[in-house]
């Protein structure tokens, strides 16, 4: 009874030292995937806020440089105003100054024209008819100062600068032509700002990732809708399986608020195109 007491005794310790082990076993795991989850999180906590960080920069810079650029615009159409106020004063002063001293002469002259003298007559008819040529040279330049064209295409000087700015200081060369009917001054300051920014982007995605040599850019229209094509001969893409960035997005949002749609077009090794179809205003 003793041996088989001492036994039983010594079983019941090597459960009870099993059990403790389970037991201890079962902490260290808990213990452990607690923190292993809690590394997790954190680790996970901090790349989100790192990117929210790095969004809200990229919102701040985008909304600093639309602020610039509206200051551009407004700065372009002081110039245009001040433009024209200096050439309405020169039409002006040409017509109620020069032209009055000038007609003055020619009146003084033609008085004076009454010398019976062959010479005299010959000079004096030589002059009038220099006078009247100069009448009508500044009559023609008071009215075309008066009534002229005023460069108001700013944003069309504005878009070429930028390519042409890329062309001189990229890799890649760009040409961009843009339809001589499009009447930019139609469009409102924001509805300028999302088209330019639709193609600083296209133009970012082609400098960052296409290594492309050649880029064109192309606006027109027919009447009724504005086209912009930008097509480039870089690496290309497979469309339905690329990912759609915040850049895209933002084309995509841009487009919509300007009333248009955007459609990309790429394959591998053959380029992309970009194209974006809008009404005019």
């Amino acid at each position: 009874r003793n041996k088989y007491a001492r036994i039983e005794f010594e079983t019941d310790q090597v459960i009870a030292e099993k059990e403790q082990v389970s037991k201890e076993k079962s902490w260290i795991i808990t213990a452990s995937s607690i923190i292993v989850f809690a590394g997790f999180l954190l680790f996970v906590i901090k790349n989100q806020r790192s990117r929210n960080k790095e969004l809200l920069l990229e919102q701040q810079q985008q909304e600093a440089n639309e602020e610039v650029y509206k200051l551009m615009l407004v700065q372009q159409d002081k110039i245009n105003e001040s433009r024209l106020k200096e050439q309405t004063r020169i039409s002006e002063e040409l017509h109620d100054g020069v032209l009055s001293k000038l007609f003055g002469t020619r009146l003084n002259l033609d008085t004076l024209n009454t010398e019976s003298s062959t010479e005299a007559v010959r000079q004096r008819e030589q002059y009038l008819n220099e006078l009247k040529n100069i009448e009508q040279e500044i009559r023609q330049v008071s009215h075309e100062l008066s009534n002229g064209h005023i460069e108001e295409a700013h944003f069309e000087s504005f878009l070429k600068d930028f390519i042409n700015d890329l062309s001189v200081s990229g890799d890649c060369s760009y040409q961009i032509h843009m339809d001589s009917d499009i009447d930019w001054e139609l469009f409102d300051a924001k509805s300028k700002i999302h088209i330019y920014r639709i193609l600083q982007e296209a133009i970012q995605n082609i400098r960052k990732y296409s290594s492309a040599q050649n880029a064109s850019i192309d606006f027109n229209s027919d009447g009724k809708n504005i086209s912009l094509r930008i097509k480039d001969d870089g690496n290309g893409f497979k469309v339905s399986k690329r990912h759609e960035g915040i850049g895209l997005k933002n084309m995509r949002s841009r487009a919509s608020k300007l009333n248009g749609q955007i459609e990309i077009n790429s394959r591998p090794n053959q380029g992309t195109v970009i194209l974006l179809n809008f009404p005019l205003c």
